[in-house]
C-alpha cells in the first residue's frame, strides 16, 4: 500500500471512529438535543387529571405534535368509550396492575337507510347510546366478518345521523340487519412504527359488549406497522381476539397474558413477519391460546403457555 493510500485510510478511519464518539456522547454541538417528552394522565398531579380515554388522547395528541414521547399513566381506572391510538415513536407506558382501562358498556343500534360503499354517515334508529369520539364498528349479515367490517370513529352526531372518520368499505343493507355497535379495539396501532405498549391491564368488559372479528380489532389491534412492542400487559374479558396483529413486521410481545377473551388469544395475522411472542400466558379463551393466520413467517415463539382455551 502507498504512503498516500495509507494516509487516506488512516484519515477514514479517524472521522468514522469520531462520528461514532460524537453520535454516542450527543454533546449537542451539532444537533440539537432534546430531552425525551413525557405526559402523565391520571389524578391531581397529573399533566392531564382526567381518567377517561379523552384525557389520555389529549396527551396522545400533545405528545404526536412534538414528533413523539411517552404518555404515563397514572395508577387508577380508566372509563375508554373510544380506541386509545397511537401514533409513531410514541410509548404507552402504565403503573402496572393498578393501570386499568375498562373499556365502556356495549351498545347496538340498526340502520334506517343503507350505508353504501365509501360513505362517512349512517342514518340509524336509535343514536342516543353514542358519543362523539366513540368508537363504532359497522356491518349486515352478509357482511360481518374478516375484513368485510368497517371500524371508525364518531366525528359528529346530529338527531339520528352519526358521522364518522372512516369510509365505509361495503355496501350494508339496511334490509340485510345493517348495524352499527360500539364494538372497537381498547388500544389501536394503525400504520405507525416505533411504538411500545407496557405496564397495564385492559379489561374488555365482554358481557355487554357486541363480538368484533380479529382483522378488524383486538384488545390490542395493530394494522400496517412496525417495530412495536408489548410488553406486561394483560387483557381480559375482551370480546373478539385479546392481541392481534395484521399485515405488521416486527411485532414483540413478552410477559403478555390474554384470558377470557370471545376469541383468539394471540392472533399473528395476515403475513405479519417476524413476530416474537415469548413468556406469555394464554388462558380460557374461546378460541385458540395461539393462532397463526395466513403467510405469517419468520416468527419466534418461545416459553409460552396456553392452557383451557376452546380450542387448540
Amino acid at each position: 500500500m502507498t504512503s498516500k493510500k495509507s494516509g487516506i485510510l488512516k484519515m477514514v478511519l479517524f472521522c468514522l471512529a469520531f462520528s461514532s464518539v460524537a453520535e454516542s456522547q450527543e454533546t449537542g454541538l451539532v444537533k440539537i438535543r432534546n430531552t425525551e417528552q413525557v405526559i402523565t394522565v391520571g389524578g391531581p398531579d397529573a399533566d392531564i387529571p382526567g381518567f377517561n380515554s379523552d384525557a389520555v388522547k389529549i396527551a396522545l395528541d400533545a405528545i404526536r405534535a412534538r414528533g413523539g414521547g411517552t404518555v404515563k399513566l397514572n395508577p387508577g381506572s380508566y372509563d375508554i368509550t373510544g380506541p386509545v391510538r397511537l401514533s409513531d415513536n410514541t410509548s404507552l407506558i402504565g403503573s402496572g396492575e393498578s393501570t386499568i382501562l375498562r373499556k365502556c358498556n356495549g351498545f347496538k343500534t340498526s340502520f334506517i337507510i343503507d350505508a353504501d360503499w365509501g360513505m362517512l354517515k349512517a342514518v340509524v334508529k336509535d343514536a342516543s347510546g353514542f358519543k362523539i369520539g366513540m368508537g363504532i364498528q359497522l356491518f349486515d349479515s352478509q357482511h360481518n366478518q374478516g375484513w368485510d367490517v368497517t371500524t371508525a370513529v364518531i366525528t359528529d352526531i346530529e338527531d339520528n345521523i352519526i358521522f364518522f372518520d372512516n369510509r365505509t368499505v361495503n355496501d350494508y343493507l339496511a334490509s340485510l340487519d345493517g348495524t352499527v355497535s360500539n364494538s372497537f379495539s381498547v388500544i389501536e396501532v394503525v400504520d405507525a412504527e416505533n411504538v411500545r405498549i407496557a405496564d397495564l391491564v385492559i379489561e374488555g368488559n365482554k358481557g355487554t359488549n357486541e363480538y368484533i372479528n380479529g382483522c378488524r380489532g383486538g384488545g390490542i389491534y395493530i394494522h400496517k406497522s412496525r417495530n412495536c412492542t408489548i410488553e406486561n400487559v394483560k387483557v381480559n374479558e375482551f370480546n373478539g381476539d385479546t392481541f392481534s396483529w395484521q399485515i405488521t413486521e416486527n411485532i414483540v410481545l413478552r410477559g403478555c397474558e390474554a384470558s377470557n377473551g370471545g376469541g383468539l388469544g394471540f392472533h399473528p395475522g395476515t403475513g405479519s413477519d417476524h413476530s416474537t411472542v415469548e413468556n406469555c400466558i394464554s388462558h380460557h379463551n374461546k378460541g385458540d391460546g395461539i393462532f397463526l393466520c395466513w403467510r405469517v413467517q419468520n416468527g419466534v415463539f418461545r416459553n409460552n403457555t396456553s392452557y383451557a382455551d376452546g380450542d387448540n
